[in-house]
């Protein structure tokens, strides 16, 4: 659990090790680090307790046990999962904490497996250790890693129609309600035409630009500016810690990515 406390820049990052899984959020002044307490891992999920408030809060669900919002938890921040050598390419200024002295260190080269066993979800094709990426909606949406590649992916999470798309400088994901209006609803595919520039995507029904931001660049001044709204999207999850702790999560198996959607 990592808190930053830093005037308005207040927010607390939890780490899910045997999940994979980093989930990060803005916080308000009332919650502090003082309060918190490690309780365990349950189903490969962080638990902490709030001591103040007698709270549960799950870290990998972002909920306390009645499936709410806890208190003092706000609205979350993406979060991206890297290398040391991506992270300090884009940022050579980090400064890296020092070890205690004498102490050795043991940090895993790859993600650490989940410790606990989990039942295998009824009539799932995907192996509990299977990473996907979830896009955080009210109906979850799990997309195995290994379909996502560089073209845009046109995908639903229940009535919520998704873009996905895959950073190509930062190799991050990211996720975007595709409706522009009520009944408006782009499909995007890349831009392959170099002459457009600041162009990344192309909705494939009215030709126009889009950035990998989600913003209108091109083809139609009335729009230009216009952004989707983001979604949060968590990758490298394993399958078997989110169908746990997600029950409703929606899968795309391998033919339905045939069509985009």
């Amino acid at each position: 659990v990592v808190f930053t406390t830093d005037h308005d820049k207040r927010m607390v990052l939890l780490w899910s090790p045997f999940a994979n899984c980093a989930r990060a959020a803005h916080i308000g002044r009332d919650l502090k680090a003082r309060d918190l307490e490690i309780v365990s891992m349950p189903a490969n999920a962080l638990l902490i307790y709030n001591t103040r408030l007698g709270e549960f809060i799950n870290g990998l669900t972002l909920t306390n046990r009645e499936g709410r919002r806890p208190e003092g938890i706000g609205t979350e921040i993406s979060t991206q999962k890297t290398s040391w050598r991506q992270w300090h390419s884009r940022h050579p200024q980090t400064l890296v904490l020092a070890p205690i002295a004498g102490v050795p260190l043991d940090n895993p080269a790859t993600a650490v497996l989940p410790f606990y066993d989990l039942p295998t979800r009824p009539g799932s094709l995907l192996e509990n250790r299977t990473f996907v990426a979830v896009v955080m909606s009210d109906w979850p949406l799990a997309v195995p890693m290994d379909r996502i590649g560089d073209r845009p992916l046109n995908l639903r999470a229940g009535e919520v129609p998704v873009l996905l798309l895959r950073d190509r400088e930062s190799g991050g994901l990211r996720a975007f309600d595709r409706r522009v209006e009520s009944d408006l609803t782009p499909r995007f595919r890349l831009n392959t035409d170099q002459r457009r520039k600041g162009v990344a995507l192309v909705d494939s029904d009215t030709n126009i630009g889009w950035s990998a931001e989600g913003a209108v660049v091109d083809g139609d001044a009335a729009r230009r500016g216009f952004r989707l709204t983001p979604l949060p999207v968590v990758s490298d999850l394993y399958w078997g810690v989110v169908s746990y702790w997600y029950p409703q999560v929606q899968v795309y198996q391998a033919e339905q990515f045939n069509g985009g959607e």
